[in-house]
């Protein structure tokens, strides 16, 4: 575990990829966050590529979830990392976060937008 906090200038336009790594844990999902920021801009292609059921299968997850590719808006960020980075799919990330995800959380379902 790392409990070094990153910090990342230059970020205004640059790419990132977040993968959730999902498992049930009674009604709802475990999730484990990963996001491709500190390792340079998230490459398009090679996140595209990132095949889920996959990746499910090789990280013994009941899930995977890309979050599709965003650009950050700010000129800086510090990120507190809470785990170790990790190859996944052929793109390194750095582990952001554990959260716990509703029941019927569904990634391929459209979701309104709230603003």
């Amino acid at each position: 575990m790392t409990d070094t906090p990153l910090r990342v200038e230059n970020t205004r336009g640059y790419a990132q990829g977040e993968i959730f790594l999902l498992s049930r844990a009674g009604e709802n999902f475990e999730a484990l966050v990963y996001n491709t920021t500190g390792f340079g801009p998230c490459p398009a292609d090679e996140f595209t590529a990132i095949d889920v059921k996959q990746l499910a299968a090789d990280t013994g997850s009941d899930l995977v979830w890309k979050n599709p590719r965003r650009f950050w808006m700010m000129d800086a960020l510090t990120i507190n990392l809470v785990g170790e980075p990790r190859d996944l799919g052929g793109v390194m990330f750095n582990f952001a976060a554990r959260m716990q995800m509703p029941a019927n959380f569904d990634p391929w379902r459209p979701r309104a937008r709230r603003w």
